[in-house]
């Protein structure tokens, strides 16, 4: 699917998670998998459809290569890949 990367970070614009941050686990046809690791836990990812989120420039290339190698990511990996995307973007228009 073209726009989303696994690790990458993208923000809802629609439901009751509008505005919350994401990293991207797993793609699908017309939806991707998230979590973000504190709300919505790797255990309890959540589907949700490509129209309703904005992709980001910035992709962790450690989570890519774990879920790559079929490895286990944890909640605090995803807590820490937005937290440096905040870091990194502190100032910039999200």
């Amino acid at each position: 699917m073209p726009g989303f990367r696994i690790g990458q970070v993208v923000t809802s614009k629609a439901g009751r998670d509008a505005g919350r941050s994401f990293v991207v686990l797993k793609i699908e046809e017309t939806r991707v998998v998230l979590a973000d690791g504190d709300v919505r836990k790797v255990e309890n990812a959540k589907r949700k459809n490509v129209r309703h989120l904005i992709p980001h420039e910035f992709v962790s290339e450690s989570i890519q290569s774990r879920i790559g190698r079929g490895d286990r990511v944890t909640n605090a990996e995803l807590r820490r890949t937005i937290e440096t995307w905040r870091r990194e973007t502190a100032g910039e228009e999200r």
